[in-house]
């Protein structure tokens, strides 16, 4: 399992107790399985590494863009070009989603991955 999709993340002694503090208030999504130690596995998830019980975690496919990575909108989607700041988990559609920074700022939309492109920086 490389990526994996963080949940039940509110669940007491689902974090471990000395990562608690690192876990910011819009963190969840999908997350980078880094390392394993028993049954905790260490995850990176927005640049921030956190130790998680291994029953927290689904697997998913590795979304194609990552964290911090620099995108573009794809017609017909309005042009934008930012940094991809969360990935998210549709749990119907069982795809990731993407929110993103544009302009120095959270962007209200999420785009599919369909609807992005590397850009060029």
């Amino acid at each position: 399992m490389t990526w994996a999709y963080l949940a039940e993340l509110t669940v007491p002694g689902m974090i471990h107790p000395e990562d608690v503090a690192l876990l910011g208030d819009d963190m969840g999504g999908l997350a980078r399985v880094v390392a394993s130690d028993g049954n905790w596995r260490t995850v990176e998830i927005q640049n921030v590494r956190i130790r998680v019980d291994v029953s927290v975690l689904i697997p998913c496919p590795a979304p194609d863009f990552v964290y911090g990575e620099c995108v573009r909108t794809v017609p017909p989607r309005s042009p934008r070009e930012g940094l991809v700041l969360r990935i998210g988990w549709h749990q119907n559609f069982q795809k990731p989603f993407f929110l993103l920074l544009v302009d120095g700022k959270p962007y209200k939309s999420q785009f599919w991955a369909h609807e992005l492109c590397r850009a060029v920086p």
